[in-house]
């Protein structure tokens, strides 16, 4: 009796209409692959970073000319897909000045928001 009590509990856990939580059978495999996908981008947007920190001028330079090698690596190491990088460019332009100041928060975050 308790056996089929229990499996009656979890049976209805497990309900494939939609709601706020999901299949709670499911919550381990979610919170698992969660924290791959955001090791993934954390790693990602580190490398961007990094980039930026040390190329920052030319990546300046690239931006007012529209076009650069500079520009297309970083583009490239953001994983900016094709459709996203005229919109990027467009963005970086219109806020040189708070893109190209002192602080790269500011330009990691578009570049990563466009990737």
């Amino acid at each position: 009796m308790r056996t089929l009590t229990l499996c009656l509990i979890l049976l209805g856990c497990t309900n494939p209409n939609a709601n706020h939580i999901g299949t709670p059978l499911l919550l381990p495999v979610g919170a698992l692959t969660t924290g791959i996908q955001n090791a993934g981008y954390n790693a990602r947007r580190s490398q961007v970073k990094s980039y930026i920190i040390a190329n920052h001028e030319q990546l300046r330079a690239d931006v007012l000319a529209g076009k650069g090698p500079t520009l297309t690596n970083l583009m490239q190491i953001a994983k900016t897909p094709r459709g996203n990088q005229a919109a990027l460019l467009t963005e970086l332009r219109r806020g040189q000045t708070q893109y190209f100041a002192k602080d790269p928060e500011p330009l990691v975050v578009a570049v990563m928001v466009h990737s």
